[in-house]
């Protein structure tokens, strides 16, 4: 499979059941905790677990995309995430748990990181409209999640959220071995060169680590935040979870339009500021279960484009080894699902769910993209052109 066209409908496919993935470790923390006899503000070790795995794999992966073919690595990331759901399902013990969350993280980084720099080399010089709307079918994948798992509620066996995400994902190690991109030339020849001024890397490390982190916490503790404080039931609180992606997915949609007529950095930049008002205003009305939703969209819509447009900034500064670039990023990013739920949940004590931490860290996001702007484009050389390989049908 050669066509960009066929590449990107895959890719686009593909990223409606990842999207399905990370969130079911969010909406069934209660359920594992339960299950392992954990108490529920130590239940985020099961996203650390996720996200450690995500900083192996993403220190390997980044670089190895710059120098493979990607239909060596895409099926081993989909193959990873189907066995540890088939694990999490299986799990009758709290090690057993963590060592599926674990390699749901390896698979995950892998995976993710492919379609995304891809899709990026294939759409050089303006990434933000296609990555998010690659990022905006990973959304409708976290919608579906919380109602797999109301449905598995119903039918008393939450689990089967589990055993279906992973039967779609071992599916799709077949396309993904016949995606046939190689490594562009700039990565083998002048990337390889190139050395990475890592004092210019700090705020871009600040940035994946807010993006990543806060998407994968709040996603942890909303449903804790609703029943604890809002005081909603259950049905409710998944149900603002999906409210929160449902926003999360209208706006890559949109960011996909205006990623055209806006800078990538500067799109980066309001989504934080919408996400800011969000907590502000879940915070100011704890107790009301209608501002509890909303507020949940409108986190939803400000968190949608951090990571697409984050990675699109990181594309246009690092243009020659965006790959390993990318990898180290999102290596030192994925620290933020692997410390944020933890902090979250002593923050929250069993008595909410420690929204107020979020809140925080979205100010020091916003203060990381403004020190960004100082950056130029292409501070490694010049702009990586379009990848030339893949042809449209």
């Amino acid at each position: 499979m050669t066509s960009k066209r066929a590449i990107t409908t895959v890719f686009f496919i593909s990223f409606v059941a990842l999207g399905m993935t990370v969130p079911l470790l969010g909406v069934t923390v209660q359920d594992l905790a339960a299950r392992f006899g954990v108490a529920i503000e130590n239940a985020g070790q099961f996203q650390t677990a996720m996200s450690f795995g995500g900083v192996v794999s993403s220190l390997v992966a980044g670089r190895l995309y710059d120098r493979m073919n990607a239909r060596r690595l895409l099926p081993l990331g989909s193959g990873l995430i189907a066995i540890s759901m088939l694990g999490l399902y299986l799990s009758t013990s709290q090690l057993a748990g963590l060592l599926s969350a674990f390699a749901m993280g390896v698979g995950f980084s892998v995976y993710l990181l492919g379609p995304n720099v891809i899709i990026t080399r294939l759409n050089a010089g303006n990434a933000a409209g296609p990555l998010s709307a690659l990022n905006f079918t990973y959304g409708v994948g976290a919608i579906l999640a919380p109602q797999l798992v109301t449905l598995g509620t119903l039918l008393a066996e939450v689990r089967i959220a589990y055993l279906i995400t992973g039967g779609m994902m071992a599916l799709l190690t077949i396309p993904m071995a016949l995606v046939d991109v190689p490594p562009p030339v700039a990565a083998t020849d002048e990337g390889s060169r190139a050395r990475v001024n890592w004092l210019h890397l700090l705020p871009f490390v600040v940035l994946f680590y807010c993006a990543m982190g806060i998407e994968v916490s709040f996603n942890t503790w909303v449903v804790t935040q609703g029943q604890l404080v809002a005081r909603v039931p259950l049905t409710t609180a998944n149900f603002a979870a999906s409210i929160f992606w449902i926003g999360y997915t209208l706006s890559r949609g949109a960011a996909a339009w205006i990623g055209r007529r806006m800078t990538s950095l500067h799109l980066l930049i309001s989504a934080i500021g919408v996400m800011i008002a969000g907590y502000i205003l879940m915070l100011a009305v704890p107790a009301s279960p209608a501002v509890f939703i909303a507020s949940a969209l409108i986190i939803g819509i400000g968190t949608g484009p951090l990571f697409p447009a984050s990675l699109a900034t990181t594309g246009e500064a690092f243009p020659l080894v965006m790959g390993q670039v990318t990898g180290l990023l999102t290596a030192a990013g994925n620290f933020g699902p692997t410390t944020l739920p933890l902090l979250q949940g002593r923050v929250g004590g069993g008595q909410s769910g420690g929204m107020s931490l979020l809140l925080a860290f979205s100010g020091v996001m916003l203060l990381a993209a403004l020190a960004v702007q100082r950056y130029k484009p292409g501070m490694l050389g010049v702009r990586l052109s379009p990848q030339p390989a893949p042809v449209d049908d």
